[in-house]
């Protein structure tokens, strides 16, 4: 924003690419190394879709047709998949920052 800001300050229009072009699997591997640099080795970058999933069902109320337009899901088998919210045990909740009275 501010690079945009200063081109029209100087009367030129931004244009082009804001950010490089990228590859799914560098997510993937970014994603690794900030989970390792915090000391959870065992997480899936994909896990952060069952917990995203979980967490706007139960935390914000999210129903289901809701939850499936959040996360992509054309199905709600898909959705019943990556959701746990009727479970008192969270997949997630093997992770140490997932603490289950905060819930």
């Amino acid at each position: 924003m501010r690079l945009k800001k200063a081109l029209e300050e100087q009367g030129r229009e931004a244009k082009g690419k804001i950010l490089p072009n990228f590859y799914p699997d560098s997510i993937t591997t970014a994603a690794k190394r900030i989970f390792r640099k915090c000391g959870l080795e065992d997480v899936r970058f994909h896990d952060a879709r069952h917990t995203y999933v979980t967490h706007i069902q139960i935390l914000a109320g999210a129903s289901p047709v809701e939850a499936m337009a959040r996360s992509g899901h054309s199905e709600i088998d898909m959705l019943i998949h990556y959701s746990h919210p009727a479970s008192k045990v969270i997949y997630e909740d093997r992770l140490p920052y997932m603490d289950q009275s905060d819930f």
